[in-house]
């Protein structure tokens, strides 16, 4: 029974812990969810309290312990969750991610990361926007269009910074300082060695195929490179046709309103001086 009553306590008390000091790991369960911190930290600490409880009155219902052992579960799930409780409320740790949760990460801050693109969009002074189609607008770009396009990828460029050189405070690496006597005079014998004619012929043929070889990788890159621009080419005529025809569109449907509304007021006009020739109301209502 005294086994027994010492594996039921240590295994709760184990899985009390965990659940507990969940908190404390890089995912936490309620990381994904929009609660308050020390809401969904408290939370955590619930199996803490509930796991040795539900033990005790087991415990208790299945006759298999004493009471005693019982009440020792449940007074070391009270002190537990007390403990539990005031970290969560006190706890600087549990603070400081509350502070950034309802700092940082609110949707009003959320929505100003998603809008960086958009406040440092930069125009020219003659109102020209570099997001144009090159193949369809027939706007003849200069240097300051150049210039404003370069700083629109500098200050993109500002917001991905290159990965940190962890090397940049070290010195520079002394390597003669290595180089022994001995060393040297195995240097010297190897660039004064003279190689034979059979080997220096092999040597210029593997260099060959080697060029042969980088001539070929370039032409496929090249032509990689040609298609891409064909196909970004054919994409740009084939959405400057369907612009030039929506453009058509519009101005013959703008047309036609501005024709019905001419022929609406003609009528109108009639329809008035034959209502007063007959002495009748016309019957217009512009409501």
């Amino acid at each position: 029974m005294i086994a027994s009553a010492v594996i039921t306590f240590v295994t709760f008390n184990f899985l009390g812990m965990r659940a507990s000091y969940g908190r404390y790991a890089k995912f936490s369960t309620f990381s994904e969810f929009a609660i308050p911190a020390r809401i969904g930290w408290f939370l955590q600490e619930v199996p803490s309290f509930i796991l040795p409880t539900v033990a005790a009155f087991w415990q208790i219902k299945m006759h298999s312990l004493s009471l005693v052992n019982a009440l020792i579960l449940l007074m070391f799930a009270g002190h537990y969750f007390q403990r539990s409780a005031a970290l969560c409320a006190w706890n600087p740790r549990i603070q400081f991610h509350e502070r950034r949760n309802t700092t940082e990460m609110s949707p009003s801050n959320a929505g100003k990361e998603m809008s960086l693109l958009s406040n440092s969009k930069l125009e020219s002074s003659d109102g020209i926007v570099l997001d144009a189609l090159p193949y369809i607008d027939d706007q003849h770009y200069t240097d300051e269009h150049r210039q404003l396009a370069l700083q629109l990828i500098q200050s993109e460029c500002k917001k991905f910074p290159m990965t940190k050189n962890y090397l940049r405070n070290l010195l520079e690496p002394d390597y003669d300082k290595f180089l022994t006597p001995r060393l040297i005079e195995l240097q010297t014998k190897l660039s004064n060695k003279q190689v034979g004619p059979e080997a220096f012929l092999r040597s210029n043929q593997h260099l060959k195929r080697q060029a042969e070889k980088e001539e070929v990788e370039l032409f496929k890159l090249r032509s990689q490179l040609y298609e891409l621009n064909a196909r970004r080419k054919r994409s740009q005529l084939q959405a400057g046709e369907k612009l030039v025809a929506l453009g058509l569109t519009w101005v013959e449907l703008v047309t036609k309103n501005a024709g019905m509304v001419v022929a609406n007021d003609t009528l109108e006009a009639e329809i008035r001086v034959i209502a007063k020739q007959l002495k009748v109301d016309p019957g217009i209502n512009h409501e």
